[in-house]
């Protein structure tokens, strides 16, 4: 569905037009059921084939590069899109073999005890740091598989980033998020079917991602003659 069908649903269940229910407040109500769609997709798959980017780097020595700097005691940015990171390679040394690294709390003890020896990354106020600080520069030395965060809907002709089967759920939760601020009698017997929907629409949606990589099937023959 566009843009402009969703706020057509969305009205039609609220029984609203453009002054009780303006085309900018059901846009906004879109989107914020759009990210928590989103969220609850990458909850339910494991495969890494839902708005998944690749990104590069460049590793910089940490010695001598300036706080707030890219590579600052072994910190740099996250990409700008950036939701989730499913996985990060890392090469301290030019022509080196790339090294899997795995995501350890910033609040543990004994991340700063293994500060010079471990190789890990820990996540802290939108940057990656990545252990052992590098002590050399490395050009595309790290690469960051991750999950994009999905665009707002803006244009009349723009569509959600998931499966259309289930853009309905968008303007059902647009419609609860209404209901909510208007709870009349009739209002509320409304919302409670929105919900019961909404139940039913997000169980599909669950099975879905859920299951989504075991529908990729490969038919390979039973029997093959590769001859004498």
């Amino acid at each position: 569905m566009t843009l402009q069908q969703l706020i057509d649903f969305t009205r039609r269940v609220t029984r609203t037009n453009a002054t009780t229910y303006t085309d900018a407040d059901i846009t906004q109500d879109l989107n914020l059921a759009q990210g928590k769609v989103i969220s609850r997709i990458l909850q339910k798959q494991t495969s890494f084939d839902f708005q998944g980017q690749i990104a590069y780097a460049n590793i910089k020595n940490y010695e001598g590069v300036l706080e707030g700097d890219q590579g600052y005691q072994g910190m740099y940015k996250f990409p700008a899109d950036l939701l989730k990171i499913v996985r990060l390679e890392v090469a301290f040394t030019t022509g080196g073999v790339s090294t899997l690294l795995k995501e350890r709390d910033i609040t543990s003890p004994q991340r700063e005890l293994d500060d010079t020896l471990s190789q890990f990354y820990s996540v802290f106020a939108g940057t990656i740091r990545i252990s052992p600080k590098p002590t050399e520069d490395v050009y595309n030395g790290m690469k960051i598989f991750y999950e994009k965060r999905a665009a707002d809907l803006v244009e009349m002709d723009d569509k959600p980033v998931y499966e259309e089967t289930f853009h309905n759920i968008l303007p059902l939760e647009a419609s609860r998020e209404y209901f909510s601020y208007d709870p009349t009698e009739a209002n509320v017997y409304r919302k409670n079917s929105v919900e019961q929907k909404l139940a039913e629409e997000y169980s599909r949606l669950d099975q879905y991602y859920a299951t989504k990589e075991n529908r990729n099937y490969k038919i390979t023959p039973k029997y093959t003659n590769y001859g004498s």
